[in-house]
């Protein structure tokens, strides 16, 4: 019986030995596959963020309000903090009313379009923005009529309206007013705010809040 149990104990033991030698052996099977044929690397860590492109490689198109009235700009970029924006505003109103016998109709019409440079001197959000404004058909208008045999007073001064006749060619007063806000063109224009449409280095551009 002795010889037996030594017999098998050593027969274990060479199979243990023989599977712990395996283990290493299948390793570098695995490496050597890789080698022959594909290759199998760890992917790459991505890195948060883009890099920001060249001149015009991005646009915005968004919508303002500001003391010229609604509209909607068009933003590219130039250089890291340094933007190129073209804007245009379209506002009309008009209304009536009756003020001493005059029955008033006033007009106001805001069309203009401009460009403008959007400078980021911290690098924030905050802007400052030089520009030209190329079209500007600012104006308000008004003209009244006083019905005919009505009077009314001006500077202590009484006026009367005509009656229409045909015959004489009398006619009802009327008056008509015109202003023009600034229709030089081109203009200089200075404009602030904060935000800026175009993403910066991977970041999502701020919604834009004009001062002007």
């Amino acid at each position: 019986m002795q010889p037996k149990k030594s017999i098998l104990s050593v027969a274990l033991l060479f199979a243990a030995s023989s599977l712990g030698a395996q283990v290493p052996t299948m390793s570098s099977r695995l490496a050597n596959d890789n080698s022959e044929g594909g290759s199998y690397r760890p992917a790459a860590a991505i890195q948060q963020g883009s890099v920001y492109g060249g001149p015009f490689s991005r646009i915005a198109i968004g919508g303002s309000f500001n003391t010229l009235g609604p509209g909607i700009q068009i933003t590219t970029n130039l250089a890291d903090h340094f933007n190129l924006r073209a804007t245009g505003n379209a506002f009309r109103y008009s209304t009536t009313f009756n003020s001493n016998g005059f029955d008033a109709n006033a007009k106001m019409s805001m069309t203009n379009a401009a460009l403008a440079a959007d400078i980021y001197p911290f690098h924030l959000g905050f802007r400052v923005s030089p520009g030209i404004m190329l079209l500007n058909n600012n104006r308000v208008s008004a003209n009244a009529l006083a019905a005919g045999g009505t009077s009314f007073t001006f500077n202590d001064t009484t006026y009367y309206s005509a009656n229409a006749n045909a015959a004489t060619g009398a006619t009802p007063m009327s008056v008509n007013g015109a202003l023009g806000l600034n229709t030089t063109r081109p203009a200089f224009t200075l404009t602030t705010g904060w935000g800026n449409t175009i993403p910066v280095r991977g970041r999502r551009g701020l919604c834009r809040r004009a001062l002007g």
